[in-house]
């Protein structure tokens, strides 16, 4: 998922997001490869998700 997906996605269901990892400083390319909760984990509305993103190049 790219960062602007993973954006959307979280906003759409009132969830805050914070990039880890290759995205913070060149979005372009990068992928998201883990997050800071499970996937379907339930949390409150407005927590703040940590989601790491990679670079296909540093693969």
């Amino acid at each position: 998922m790219s960062i602007d997906d993973a954006r959307s996605a979280l906003s759409s269901r009132g969830l805050n997001f914070e990039i880890v990892g290759a995205g913070q400083s060149d979005s372009r390319g990068a992928y998201a490869v883990k997050q800071s909760v499970e996937p379907g984990e339930k949390v409150a509305p407005s927590t703040v998700i940590g989601v790491e993103f990679r670079h296909s190049a540093s693969d």
